[in-house]
């Protein structure tokens, strides 16, 4: 019975003492309180000093019962003790920790409204930028009850060190702006045309400089700078705002892009406000600068040949030195480079005989170019059909000069450069003298003397003009033509023509500043020399003045050369024998031949037939007078 009862009391008092284990074992965890939390980000430079505070408090302060620092680097998931235990003391000095391999330090004090209450300080002196990133948190109590998870940011001041600076530029241009932060650690950019809202954010302008290329008028505006510190710890600062200015590049225009020489021309320069001008002629590549030219308006008056080019303008921005050029113009001048001149010509000209001009060499722009010769003065002309290029030509196989072609002549030169737009230049007037070779007389009768000379169109004999030089020619034939040696005055006489020059023709060349001009063809026309010109006696008796004349004929015909007699024997004059050597006129229609004396029989002579003649009679009277008188004896 005894037995029974101590056992009852035995199970009554272990169920007592599970009893007070449970209770105060849940009053234990009951107990542990957080009073002060963490912050959930801590944000710093680098340098400063990093405070966290925790408060808490357990059911009661032991060696398992405390407060335990933890912090977990950035990338991982392990939670690393600072101490080796949890604290529960209080401490007038600073208990020193390492955090990752950072000194730090850890003070543990009451609160002054006692109680169970402790407050545990984290200090971090000279915060590096390597813990920048890494997680704390804090626990109280044997079975632990844990803070907010904080982080730690180590980043330099959301400043502007430098704001970007208002730019002004000419269209077409390059432009950039450029901004500095106070610090670049963890920091991003972004910028920004107009107000900072995120409808007018630059996509993809995130670096410190903002560039344009080719700036449009759409670019002109203002533009901002916005840093913004690291991500989770959003503060950022906007710059002060910049302008873009963009100005109208410069342009010019010209009063006219063709003129003739002596015309003027005004080139025009616009532009933005508040710009300064400057002249060039060429291109902007290597253009000259044209002194004293600065103003809106350039003029060129009177112009001359050398104001043919192209021409542009410098402008500059005076508040902001913005330089710009304008596109190049181009002016061309028409002008008449060589004029026609005042040339000779003979009738019937063996070579042709010109008159023309030339124009300088013009650029793309310069169109197309008509002529149109005239005859007379500009006053009173008479245009010339066909004569449609830079050169009027006569032509001895299409239009020969003739008599009536002596006169003045010009040409007008028509420039169109643009869809019925034209100008046009008159050339100087020159003058084509006719000349003509002439033989005075023509037919002559043999033995007569003929002059050549050259005549104009009033068939007066040329004066000629100093220094003109003449050489004349003979030939049977035109390919034979050859130089008559010594003949070089203005006229050429035959003192005694020869019958066996008819037919042959005659030529001059008159040689004018290096420029030799080459006569026309005139053939000789020599007729014989009839028994009533031989000039025998008194014509009664012409059997007898025929003998009479035969036998001065026989005795002048080795001596002198003199003509009539028997069956109109002759002997030739003398002539000269020539070697061929080209004459030096380039020309190739003449040749010139040295001279040799001598005489030269023609062919088909008739002397020798009539002498033989002679002989034959004579033999015959002689063989019959020999037969009469053996007859007789």
């Amino acid at each position: 019975m005894i037995q029974k009862r101590y056992t009852k009391t035995a199970i009554l008092l272990l169920i007592f003492v599970l009893v007070v284990l449970t209770s105060v074992s849940m009053a234990s965890a009951a107990e542990a309180t957080i009073g002060m939390d963490l912050n959930k980000n801590y944000k710093v430079i680098p340098g400063e000093t990093t405070t966290m505070r925790f408060s808490g408090a357990p059911a009661s302060w032991n060696a398992t019962n405390g407060i335990l620092w933890e912090y977990k680097l950035s990338g991982t998931d392990q939670w690393i003790s600072m101490t080796d235990k949890r604290l529960n003391s209080l401490s007038s000095e600073p208990i020193p920790v390492k955090i990752n391999g950072i000194n730090a330090k850890i003070f543990m004090r009451s609160p002054s409204a006692g109680g169970n209450n402790r407050i545990s300080t984290l200090i971090i002196e000279n915060t590096p930028a390597s813990l920048d990133g890494i997680q704390f948190r804090a626990s109280v109590g044997k079975t632990p009850v844990y803070s907010n998870v904080a982080d730690l940011y180590v980043y330099d001041r959301v400043a502007i060190k430098t704001n970007p600076k208002d730019v002004t530029v000419f269209e077409e241009q390059n432009a950039e702006f450029s901004a500095e932060p106070a610090s670049t650690g963890g920091m991003t950019y972004q910028w920004y045309k107009g107000s900072v809202s995120s409808e007018n954010k630059l996509a993809g302008k995130t670096d410190q400089i903002l560039a344009f290329e080719n700036v449009q008028k759409t670019d002109a505006g203002t533009y901002t700078f916005v840093v913004t510190g690291p991500v989770a710890g959003p503060e950022n600062t906007a710059s002060a705002s910049a302008q873009l200015t963009v100005l109208d590049l410069p342009t010019v225009t010209a009063t006219a892009s063709h003129i003739v020489l002596g015309d003027s021309v005004t080139f025009t320069a616009t532009g933005s406000d508040g710009l300064t001008y400057q002249w060039y002629k060429g291109t902007p590549a290597s253009g000259e600068k044209i002194d004293g030219k600065t103003g809106k308006t350039f003029i060129i008056e009177n112009a001359g040949q050398d104001a043919a080019g192209t021409y542009y303008v410098e402008a500059t921005h005076t508040a902001s030195g913005a330089k710009a050029t304008s596109e190049p113009v181009s002016l061309s001048v028409l002008f008449i480079q060589t004029q026609p001149s005042d040339t000779y010509g003979f009738i019937n000209n063996y070579e042709p005989v010109s008159l023309k001009v030339e124009l300088p060499e013009l650029d793309e722009t310069a169109g197309t170019m008509e002529y149109q010769w005239f005859k007379g003065t500009p006053e009173s002309e008479e245009l010339i059909a066909g004569a449609t290029s830079s050169e009027l030509t006569f032509d001895p196989t299409i239009n020969p000069i003739q008599k009536e072609d002596e006169g003045n002549y010009f040409v007008v030169v028509t420039q169109e450069y643009d869809t019925e737009k034209f100008i046009s230049v008159t050339s100087e007037v020159a003058k084509l003298t006719v000349f003509e070779l002439a033989a005075t007389p023509n037919p002559v009768t043999e033995e007569e003397s003929v002059i050549f000379s050259i005549v104009g169109t009033d068939g007066q004999e040329i004066a000629g003009e100093e220094g003109w030089e003449y050489m004349w020619f003979e030939g049977n034939g035109i390919d034979d033509l050859t130089s008559i040696s010594g003949e070089t005055g203005k006229k050429y006489e035959i003192t005694s023509m020869p019958l066996s020059k008819n037919g042959f023709e005659y030529a001059a060349v008159i040689k004018i500043n290096d420029h030799e001009i080459y006569s026309n063809i005139l053939v000789m026309n020599v007729e014989e020399k009839s028994e009533d010109d031989s000039g025998n006696g008194d014509g009664e008796d012409d059997d007898g003045g025929n003998e009479d004349n035969d036998d001065n004929e026989n005795e002048g015909n080795g001596q002198n050369g003199g003509s009539g007699g028997i069956g109109n024997a002759r002997v030739l004059p003398p002539v000269e024998e020539y070697t061929n050597t080209e004459i030096a006129t380039g020309s190739g229609l003449f040749v010139l031949k040295e001279t040799v004396s001598g005489f030269i029989p023609e062919e088909e002579n008739d002397i020798t037939p009539r002498r033989t003649s002679l002989i034959a009679i004579i033999l015959l009277i002689l063989v019959a007078g020999l037969l009469i008188v053996i007859r007789k004896k």
